[in-house]
């Protein structure tokens, strides 16, 4: 198991819909941030979480938001870009998070932790 863990920031609202067992699950694209200057890079993330943890993170988050967390990877894929350089798509299930500004001021771990 890849633990990943880091800041990031919500590109889009969370997507949050139920599993045809009737669980709660919500998907996060989040940015995160590494390097500096002209060296600076940007790796999106697809997270996703499931039960309590996923209705609390579709209620207090929105595009924008800051998150502090903590992450078990899932797969990497590489893809061809537009410009024909090749990228990767990290998915990931979320562990643990903290919300870093406004939006709200919480933790939220699933339930088997």
């Amino acid at each position: 198991m890849a633990i990943i863990a880091g800041l990031g920031r919500l590109g889009r609202d969370p997507k949050m819909s139920y599993t045809p067992k009737g669980d709660a699950q919500t998907f996060l694209t989040v940015a995160t941030r590494y390097g500096f200057g002209e060296n600076e890079k940007t790796t999106w993330l697809s997270l996703v979480c499931w039960g309590k943890q996923a209705e609390v993170m579709n209620e207090h988050l929105k595009k924008g938001s800051r998150i502090d967390f903590v992450a078990e990877l899932t797969e990497v894929r590489l893809y061809e870009k537009s410009d024909g350089t090749t990228g990767y798509s990290v998915d990931a299930k979320l562990l643990k998070a903290d919300f870093i500004d406004g939006t709200a001021k919480a933790e939220s771990e699933p339930e088997d932790f």
